[in-house]
């Protein structure tokens, strides 16, 4: 009978899942597949109709699965109870404590899980839902923690028998009934308590991702819950063509989504009361007036871009970006969301989106209840806003606003496929950081993006990078202004305007910019009308240049596309339209010199190192000239910024400050900031790496220069800024890269402090202070070569600022770091004689030995 028995024919494997599922542990297990893979179904889905089927059977069968479980909390309880009436050795005492304590867990996460059914079955809604449901899953986190404790000393110190629970539940047998609660049997093998660990681990990601303790999206949830029940009996066959499906959708994916034709185009909220004076504590806060006229002139800005193929806006629920949305695009958006007159016959769907809120919680980034909302704006939809709104918990809790970023760029690109026309997102600045900072971004939307932003000074669009710059950085240092502004040597207007200025950079000095921007031409009205044949053109520094032809006559012909504004004394990066590439010269001198400055220096980028405008890729380049703060009673700014995408310049006060824009190293020494940021991106803000993104922009404004006139390295006068100071103001220039500390000493601007040697060097220094240190191995190396210094020192400078090892290090970039590299660079380009030199000019200054 044995034998007949053992010869018998192996069951189908559709009658083992029907065997396996007769069983209620079976059955959970087979229902806890199935919604694994609606979940990661509806990751990695194209079909946006697919992807809400696949979300609606994963919450279903969620919800299923909560039914088999409804009462085990009870089994729990009851395992509690006996656990405190067992005798146990000491070893035994350990595991019993371990075993209390996990039982304890495991049922008060089962009950608080069962006291929210009738929430989620929609039939008693309850405001304690959401804080139930977190403490529930701090006790399932726990109570699996302490199992894999458990199972690991059962398998490295034989403290007992094999755990009762499996995946946070109790054991069952085939028949779905539970265990006696310490079956007598022997340890389990090392095979079964290794599996347990794994499915354990497994399903540890599940509410340490619910809570926001871990960074996993759902994809990876999803993908961690497979293990967890493919680990078992007759399920697992159901698993191995898993990898072969997911393979074959990815590279699907891929494909699809190379042919995406749609923009995303980014819309950073207006200005705000919060953003008065930076009162984080205002609930909510509405636009100021400012902020409605710069969401009024958003959409005049956007409209060119062709509002027809805009087929849905998506915008934070928080009052402000709600306001920003309904006045720019007023025009775009159906008329059945505006009460009374706006909006357009047929227009874009307008969705209210709690993904897309600002990143932390202070109560000016916590939206208002839904009721308020409703009452202010009656005919717009809040049923996407869903329970956890306004608070900011789960996905919307701070720690989690970088997975909140993975889920809308996911969603993004669905809606892209599905529509093919324009997505609008109206969201905030620290989130668009988040959004933009994202590879995804870059590598799964390149080329679909167009970013507009409200901020009073930064009402722009210019082309978007892969690199974030993180400040603003200005050209004159703050402690310059400041010796002027508190120096009685200093006539009465000069020192105000120094201490308004410094005031202005203090409030830039830090600020994060949003995102680089990618700009469409401005409309043909604002084309200047004044042309220079009409009015005589004052001569300035910048003029024609000496070199013209590239050196590498194979390389690709240079994009230009120069933007310059008119900002008429105002704080305004956009204020009037000067003069666009190919226009006429204007009467304006500081337009027509910052034109053709950033054209000698784009000129210089890409006729000697082969770059093609700040983006090695065409982009535009947009500069503000007549910046300043106070129009109705100018000083003058002194000082000119880049923002990472933009250049803002000062007309000086006249008295110690002349105009910025005279200054070919002043407009080559800021637009450099924006290369460095697209290259090695280094971190302005930290102490060295800073220091180098200042050198970095000295040392390339002078090889500008140098180029531009024709100079050799012992031609050239090595100093920066030296055209800024009318002639009644003693000392040569601003820096001085041969010599740093010599640049100027006089009682009004005070004793140029820029170092030029390591030992000097404190981590409390000003960026533009230590980067004395590299200027002055720089200009060691080029006299070292001789001839030009861009024909080599450049060159490797360059070869080093593009070198990924730079980039992977940019954050907290070295001096030394940075040494290294050039040297390597220097032997790669030139040989070791090369590399010698450059070595001996960074030991000159202390940072090699």
């Amino acid at each position: 009978m044995a034998y007949l028995q053992s010869a018998r024919p192996q069951a189908s494997l559709s009658k083992q899942l029907a065997n396996f599922t007769n069983s209620t542990a079976g059955l959970d297990l087979t229902l806890r597949l199935i919604q694994a893979l609606a979940q990661i179904a509806a990751e990695v889905c194209i079909d946006n109709a697919i992807v809400m089927r696949c979300v609606t059977a994963k919450l279903q069968l969620a919800l299923g699965r909560r039914y088999l479980r409804l009462f085990s909390f009870i089994d729990c309880f009851e395992r509690v109870r006996d656990i405190l009436a067992r005798d146990s050795s000491l070893a035994g005492a350990i595991l019993t404590t371990m075993e209390l304590v996990e039982s304890s867990c495991l049922g008060l996460y089962l009950l608080l899980e069962s006291l929210t059914m009738l929430h989620d079955m929609n039939i008693w809604l309850v405001p304690w839902y959401t804080p139930v449901l977190i403490e529930g899953n701090k006790f399932w986190f726990y109570a699996i923690c302490i199992s894999i404790t458990r199972t690991v000393g059962v398998l490295l110190f034989g403290l007992g028998t094999q755990p009762e629970t499996q995946n946070g539940h109790p054991q069952t047998d085939q028949k779905g009934e539970h265990e006696e609660p310490f079956p007598s049997q022997p340890v389990s093998s090392t095979t079964s308590l290794l599996k347990q660990i794994v499915v354990d681990g497994c399903d540890l990601t599940l509410p340490a991702s619910f809570l926001g303790w871990i960074s996993l999206g759902n994809l990876g949830v999803g993908g961690a819950m497979v293990p967890s029940v493919s680990l078992y009996g007759a399920v697992s066959k159901l698993c191995f063509i898993l990898p072969v499906l997911l393979q074959n959708t990815i590279t699907y994916r891929q494909k699809y989504f190379s042919e995406m034709v749609g923009q995303v185009i980014l819309v950073r909220h207006g200005h705000a009361l919060h953003n008065v004076n930076n009162n984080t504590g205002i609930p909510d806060p509405r636009l100021t007036l400012e902020g409605e006229r710069q969401s009024v002139r958003l959409g005049q800005n956007i409209a060119p871009l062709g509002t027809n193929t805009i087929g849905i806006i998506l915008t934070s629920p928080l009052i402000r970006s709600i306001h920003t949305t309904l006045l720019a695009f007023i025009d775009v958006i159906d008329e059945r969301y505006y009460r009374g007159e706006g909006g357009i016959v047929g227009g874009a769907d307008l969705v209210l989106d709690p993904y897309l809120q600002e990143v932390d919680n202070p109560p000016c980034n916590t939206g208002s209840a839904v009721e308020i909302l409703e009452k202010e704006w009656p005919d717009l939809d809040f049923n996407m806003l869903g329970d956890l709104w306004p608070l900011k918990k789960g996905i919307f809790a701070p720690n989690k606003h970088k997975e909140r970023a993975q889920e809308v760029l996911r969603g993004l690109k669905i809606r892209l496929s599905n529509v093919r026309n324009d997505v609008v997102v109206v969201t905030h600045g620290g989130f668009m950081q988040d959004l933009t900072d994202n590879p995804r971004f870059s590598l799964e939307l390149a080329g679909t993006k167009v970013l507009f932003t409200c901020s009073t000074l930064l009402l722009q669009t210019t082309p978007l990078s892969t690199t974030m710059s993180r400040a603003t950085r200005h050209f004159v240092p703050f402690y310059v202004l400041k010796h002027i502004a508190e120096s009685t040597a200093a006539p009465e207007k000069a020192r105000q305007a120094a201490q308004r200025t410094l005031s202005a950079d203090q409030n830039f000095r830090g600020q994060r910019v949003q995102a680089q921007r990618a700009t469409q031409a401005p409309s043909a009205t604002d084309e200047p009308a004044v042309s220079a044949a009409q009015v005589p053109i004052r001569a300035a520094l910048i003029g024609p240049a000496a070199r013209d032809e590239p050196h590498d006559a194979s390389a690709p012909p240079l994009q230009l596309k120069r933007l310059i504004y008119d900002a008429k004394g105002s704080g305004n990066l956009r204020g009037t339209l000067a003069r666009r590439e190919g226009a006429e010269r204007t009467t304006d001198r500081q337009v027509n010199n910052v034109y053709d400055g950033i054209g000698i220096t784009l000129k210089f980028f890409h006729t000697v190192l082969g770059r093609n405008s700040l983006d090695d890729n065409g982009g535009n380049v947009v500069a503000t000239v007549h910046f300043d703060n106070e129009p109705q009673n100018p000083l003058g700014y002194n000082n000119a910024f880049s923002n990472g995408t933009e250049f803002a310049f000062g007309d000086g006060d006249g008295i110690i400050f002349d105009y910025f824009t005279d200054s070919l190293d002043v407009v080559a020494h800021e637009l450099t900031h924006a290369i460095t940021d697209h290259t090695a991106g280094l971190n302005y803000e930290h102490p060295q790496a800073g220091g180098l993104h200042e050198s970095i922009s000295d040392v390339f404004a002078a090889l500008v220069e140098q180029w531009h006139f024709d100079q050799t390295a012992s031609d050239a006068d090595w100093l920066t800024g030296q055209s800024l100071f009318p002639v009644a103001i003693k000392g040569p220039a601003l820096r001085d890269i041969a010599n740093p500390g010599t640049a100027f000493n006089d009682p009004i601007r005070g004793r140029d402090r820029q170092i030029s040697h390591f030992s000097q060097y404190n981590a409390n220094l000003d960026v533009h202070l230590s980067s004395g240190i590299p200027n002055r191995a720089f200009y060691l190396a080029a006299t070292g070569f001789g001839g030009f210094a861009f024909e080599k020192a450049g060159k490797i400078w360059y070869a080093t600022l593009t070198d990924s090892r730079i980039k992977a290090v940019a954050e907290t970039a070295t001096f030394k770091q940075w040494a290294d590299v050039t040297v390597d660079q220097a032997s790669r380009l030139f040989g070791t004689s090369a590399a010698i030199i450059v070595r001996n000019a960074w030991v000159a200054v202390g940072v090699l030995v």
